[in-house]
């Protein structure tokens, strides 16, 4: 894909709208705005007709008495969760059949209903299990639909970078802004 400046080139260049500054034109975070606009209703539409087409799993290890689990904020429309499915190892490989979704007025407070969970709840970019998990050997497997992110101009470079020898990890970084 091309840098997002190079399409607002384009688009400056095709509608004669070359000549701008903070006064008068249209300013690049306009562009960006309906770029953007343009991008979530593109991936929109691909996902009404091909569901699967944005997929994407993660995975989380369960906590012994914690009912609320957060959801990455990667999520299309926040709350696009196709499936949810529970290990009662830590391994991750033997998964049950797909948790049930639940309904919130089946949430039940206090220490009652402690067991393997059986349905989950989505609440506010959160899931809840139910029954709580009384384990913490468990692992979530949670499937949902991945939001593109948003376009953006370049607001800096690399300028340098120093690496760890044995690890590989970076060290240092400066950026040229």
């Amino acid at each position: 894909m091309r840098y997002v400046s190079y399409l607002i080139d384009d688009v400056r260049q095709s509608t004669e709208n070359e000549d701008f500054s903070d006064t008068i034109g249209i300013k690049d975070y306009e562009f960006l705005r309906f770029l953007n606009d343009g991008q979530y209703r593109i991936q929109n539409l691909i996902v009404q007709q091909h569901p699967a087409v944005f997929l994407t799993e993660y995975t989380t290890s369960v906590v012994g008495g914690q009912e609320a689990y957060t959801l990455p904020n990667k999520i299309y429309m926040g709350n696009k969760v196709t499936q949810v499915e529970y290990s009662s190892n830590s391994s991750g490989v033997n998964y049950f059949n797909p948790l049930k979704p639940g309904m919130l007025f089946e949430r039940r407070s206090g220490n009652s209903g402690y067991g393997d969970p059986a349905k989950y709840i989505r609440k506010s970019g959160q899931i809840l299990l139910l029954p709580v998990p009384q384990s913490s050997t468990g692992q979530l497997r949670i499937t949902y639909v991945h939001r593109l992110p948003k376009l953006d101009l370049r607001r800096g470079s690399v300028a340098s970078v120093t690496l760890d020898s044995a690890t590989s990890t970076i060290t240092a970084l400066s950026l040229n802004v």
